[in-house]
C-alpha cells in the first residue's frame, strides 16, 4: 500500500474522531495487518479499528474505533 499523504474525510470528523489524529497516524504507519474488504482497507492494531479508502495517492480515513 502506497500513499503520500493521511487524510481525514468530513465524516471521520464529524463522527468518529474519539481517537486523537497522532494516534490514528500512528496506528496506520505500524500496523502489520491491513486487509482490504471491498474497496477499502482495514487496520486493526491493540483493538483499534481503522476503516480507510486509498484515492489519488491520499489514504483516507472514514472511521476509527
Amino acid at each position: 500500500m502506497q500513499f503520500k499523504e493521511i487524510k481525514p474525510t468530513k465524516h471521520y470528523i464529524e463522527h468518529h474522531s474519539n481517537i486523537p489524529w497522532y494516534e490514528v497516524v500512528e496506528i496506520i504507519l505500524t500496523s502489520k495487518h491491513r486487509r482490504k474488504k471491498g474497496d477499502k482497507i482495514v487496520i486493526k492494531k491493540d483493538g483499534h479499528y481503522v476503516l480507510c479508502e486509498l484515492k489519488n495517492k491520499a489514504l483516507w480515513v472514514i472511521n476509527t474505533k
